[in-house]
C-alpha cells in the first residue's frame, strides 16, 4: 500500500506485508527414506557377518556400528517466511530523495538438519544427557569417568537407548529466525553529481546450529533448543554503503578540452561492523583448562587426578563446556583487542556456564574503491575509453582472527589439595603488562587471545583501455 501524504507526490508513505512458504530440500530426506526401505550402512573395522547385520543396532549387533537419520511421523510442517515493512519517502531540494524504513521478517518451521553444530549435535536425539554418566558411575562431579567402570557406562548407554551410543539424527521443523532493521537512504540520481548513501541498523536472531542452515552458526546446547536462540553468524549490527559519480563536464575548449573535458570520477565505499566471534568461531570461545583436578572415584577411595572435560565435569560427552561471564568482556579494550579473556571462568562441577555469551564484535570490514575514466570519440563509429582504477585505494588493512589461539579462553588450575581441589586462573595476560599471554603460536609468532592476529588487504591499481568500433 502507498499513500501520498500531502497530495504533491513529495511525501509518500508505503508499507507491505507478505508470506512465503517453501519446500524442504530432498537431501534432507534422502537418508531417512533409505532407512525406511531397509537400506542400512555399517561402519566396521573388519568384516560384518550376516548375523550382525540381522541383529539390532549397537552392542546387540556384535559391535557393528551404524547411525540413522529419521523424521517425526507427525511432523507435517513446512518452512514459512513472513516479512513486513513501512517506509517514509521524502523528496528534497537538489533533486534528492530521503527514505527511512523499518524492515522486519521472521521464518518459522525451519529444518534442523543432521550434522548440526555443537559437541553433541542438537539434531541427535540419542545424545547422552548431562549427568547421565555420573548416575552410571555412582559418583558426584567431578567424577573420574576415565578410570571408572567402562562396563557401567556401557550398560547405562545401551540400557537406556536401544541404538547404543550411535547418533539418531531427527529432522524436525522446530528452528526459527528473526530480522529487524532500520534502513535509511539519501540519494540523488540526476545531474553531473549523483550519489547513494545508505545505512542499516539491524539484528538477525534465530536458532543456532541448524546443521548447514544459512548463517545459523554454532549451537551451544545440544539438549535445550531454547538455549540456542541468539545472534546468527549473518548478523551485522551496522552497515554503511556509499556510491558516487562525478562528471566533470566541459569547462575547457579546443585541443585542451578534447584531452581535459568529460572525465568521470566514481567510487564505492563499504563499512560493516564485525560478526559475533562466538558464532563464527566456537560457542564457548574454545574454552580449555590446563592442569589436573582432583576427581571423585566411583566406589570411594583416594581422589584421582585428571584434566577437565565434559565427561568428568558435566557427566556427558555430548555437551560443550560453557564459560561463566565474570565481567564485561568488551569494556576497556586496547588497540586491536576485541575481547578480554580475563572476563571468563569455569562453572562449578556439575553445572554449566552461560549458553549465550555477550555479543563480541569481531573486526569490521572496510573497503573503498575509486575509478577515473573518460571516453574519447575518434569518429562517429569509434571510441576509446581510458580507465584508471584503484581497489582499496586507501590501502586499509583488515584485521582478522584465525581461531588458532587468538579466539580462546584458557584456564589454569592452581590448586590440588583435597580441601581446595580446583581454583582456576585465566592464563591470558595483557601484553602491555609485559608478560606473554599464553602458549599459542601462529605463523611462527606468539598469539595473544582476544587480539586480532592477522591483517589482510592491499591496494591494487589497474589501468585499462577499450577500443569500440
Amino acid at each position: 500500500m502507498a499513500y501520498d501524504l500531502r497530495g504533491t507526490g513529495k511525501t509518500i508513505l508505503r508499507g507491505g506485508w507478505g508470506s512465503y512458504g517453501y519446500r524442504d530440500q530432498w537431501n534432507d530426506y534422502a537418508t531417512p527414506t533409505d532407512l525406511s526401505q531397509g537400506i542400512i550402512t555399517f561402519n566396521s573395522p573388519g568384516p560384518v557377518t550376516l548375523a550382525q547385520m540381522n541383529g539390532t543396532f549397537g552392542a546387540a549387533a556384535g559391535g557393528a556400528s551404524s547411525s540413522a537419520t529419521a523424521v517425526e511421523f507427525n511432523d507435517r510442517y513446512q518452512p514459512l517466511s513472513r516479512n513486513w515493512n513501512f517506509t517514509v519517502s521524502q523528496q528534497l531540494p537538489w533533486s534528492s530523495l530521503f527514505e527511512i524504513a523499518y524492515i522486519g521478517s521472521d521464518t518459522i518451521h525451519e529444518v534442523v538438519r543432521p550434522g548440526a553444530g555443537g559437541a553433541g549435535n542438537p539434531g541427535n536425539v540419542n545424545n547422552v544427557a548431562p549427568g547421565a554418566w555420573f548416575t552410571a558411575e555412582g559418583c558426584a562431579a567431578p567424577c573420574n569417568i576415565a578410570t571408572g567402570s567402562a562396563a557401567a557406562i556401557s550398560a547405562y548407554t545401551y540400557g537406556k537407548t536401544p541404538y547404543g551410543s550411535n547418533p539418531i539424527d531427527l529432522i524436525r521443523h522446530n528452528a526459527k529466525a528473526d530480522y529487524n532493521g532500520l534502513q535509511a537512504v539519501f540519494a540523488r540520481q540526476k545531474g553531473r553529481v549523483t550519489f547513494n548513501v545508505n545505512y542499516t541498523w539491524s539484528k538477525a536472531l534465530g536458532t543456532q546450529g541448524q546443521g548447514g542452515g544459512a548463517g545459523s552458526g554454532v549451537a551451544p546446547d545440544s539438549f535445550n533448543q531454547a538455549h540456542d536462540y541468539g545472534v546468527l553468524s549473518t548478523d551485522r549490527s551496522h552497515i554503511i554503503n556509499t556510491s558516487y559519480v562525478i562528471q566533470e563536464g566541459n569547462p575547457f575548449k579546443g585541443a585542451v578540452g578534447y584531452a581535459a573535458n568529460g572525465w568521470n570520477l566514481s567510487g564505492i565505499t563499504v563499512w560493516q561492523s564485525g560478526q559475533d566471534l562466538t558464532e563464527i568461531s566456537s560457542s564457548n570461545l574454545g574454552l580449555t583448562v590446563n592442569g589436573n583436578v582432583l576427581e571423585n572415584v566411583p566406589g570411594g577411595g583416594p581422589a584421582a587426578s585428571n584434566g577437565v572435560n565434559s565427561n568428568n565435569w558435566l557427566g556427558s560427552p555430548s555437551a560443550t563446556l560453557q564459560p561463566v561471564v565474570l565481567c564485561n568482556p568488551t569494556a576497556g579494550l586496547k588497540a586491536h583487542e576485541y575481547f578480554n579473556p580475563l572476563c571468563f571462568g569455569l562453572a562449578q562441577p556439575g553445572t554449566q556456564g552461560q549458553y549465550q555469551l555477550p555479543y563480541i564484535h569481531g573486526p569490521a570490514f572496510f573497503n573503498s574503491d575509486l575509478a577515473v575514466f573518460k571516453v574519447f570519440k575518434v569518429n562517429e563509429r569509434q571510441n576509446v575509453e581510458f580507465r584508471f582504477s584503484a581497489f582499496n585505494f586507501l590501502n586499509h588493512p583488515l584485521e582478522s582472527f584465525q581461531n588458532n589461539g587468538d579466539v580462546r579462553v584458557s584456564l589454569q588450575n592452581t590448586a590440588g589439595s583435597p580441601g581446595n581441589p580446583y581454583t582456576f586462573l585465566n592464563v591470558s595476560q595483557n601484553p602491555a603488562g609485559g608478560a606473554l599471554a599464553g602458549n599459542y603460536v601462529l605463523n611462527g609468532r606468539n598469539v595473544v587471545p582476544g587480539y586480532a592476529s592477522t591483517k589482510y588487504g592491499r591496494r591494487v591499481l589497474e589501468m585499462s583501455a577499450k577500443w569500440s568500433f
